[in-house]
């Protein structure tokens, strides 16, 4: 098994009741079928509450109450948690903020900057932060259909992204520079190929169909700050190792690039609204990367604002 996977990846630790923008508060939590499972077979008040929140076990998930998960404790703690043990912990209460991308013998692990401390890990480097990877003997457990060809093109493809991200040449080049190496991929293997790539305007117009835990979120875009740093270098890199080997399951080669461009352009153009490019980097993180409606919606935009297909 050959893991991707930031450098910083291992030095995460949750805060707990010590966290800022604590990840139990805003969104409802998904209940995967196996954590249900494991719920019915708690017993006593936890039980009993599990139970009636989820309507009897039907209801898969866990709905806020004044934005706050039910379970979420005046202490800041979770009551499954402190009632059953961090053992009861499952699903995304027991993953967040690591995310897994799995490719059969190919796995990327990261870090969800919508968590501060991660956030932190991030945005506080004072160094180009370059993901690691590591070989292990762990049995690969499932198996994709994935052309070898088309897949060992994407790797490589990335280690090309990453090297662009960690270079010192401008930002705008460096954006510039992903789009036209995404849109090269693209047509060596895509339908609808691409005439040419370019940067207009920053464009807010598709965030208004976006569903927001902050409504303030569509009003907080303004003018981008002239800025070029490490950090948004290390953006740079933390979107292009989240996102773009998901074009081996969709074939949307550039529009991963487009996203990971836009996103880069939106977190600028928040971050004066915001504070900084760090605080505008994790709001964008807690609105758009939890919602797979939120990013195809981008995704499409982006697409065709970045990219010219060519006329028939």
């Amino acid at each position: 098994m050959k893991t991707v996977k930031p450098c910083y990846y291992d030095k995460f630790s949750c805060i707990a009741a010590d966290c800022p923008d604590n990840c139990c508060t805003g969104w409802v939590i998904d209940v995967p079928a196996d954590a249900m499972d494991f719920y019915k077979t708690l017993d006593g008040k936890i039980g009993e509450k599990i139970f009636a929140i989820t309507k009897g076990y039907k209801k898969h998930c866990f709905k806020t109450v004044d934005r706050k998960c039910p379970f979420f404790t005046d202490g800041g703690l979770c009551e499954i948690c402190l009632e059953a043990g961090v053992d009861a912990l499952k699903g995304v209460c027991e993953r967040y903020p690591r995310f897994i991308n799995d490719f059969g013998a190919y796995r990327e692990r990261g870090l969800y900057i919508s968590c501060p401390v991660a956030s932190d890990l991030l945005c506080d480097a004072k160094q180009i932060l370059l993901p690691i990877t590591e070989c292990s003997e762990e049995p690969v457990t499932s198996y994709n259909s994935i052309d070898a060809t088309f897949f060992t093109s994407l790797v490589s493809a990335k280690e090309t992204l990453i090297k662009i991200a960690a270079s010192d040449i401008p930002l705008d080049n460096k954006l510039y520079s992903v789009l036209a190496e995404t849109a090269k991929l693209h047509n060596d293997f895509c339908k609808g190929k691409l005439n040419s790539v370019t940067i207009p305007e920053f464009d807010r117009a598709p965030f208004k169909k976006l569903e927001y835990l902050r409504r303030s979120f569509y009003s907080a875009f303004s003018d981008a700050p002239h800025t070029d740093t490490t950090l948004l270098s290390n953006l740079l890199i933390y979107f292009i190792h989240g996102y773009f080997m998901k074009a081996a399951y969709d074939n949307d080669i550039f529009g991963k690039g487009a996203f990971i461009v836009g996103a880069i352009q939106s977190i600028l153009h928040l971050a004066t609204s915001y504070g900084s490019v760090k605080a505008a980097a994790h709001i964008f993180s807690k609105e758009i990367e939890h919602s797979n409606k939120n990013i195809q919606i981008l995704t499409r935009y982006w697409r065709r604002h970045y990219g010219r297909k060519n006329k028939l």
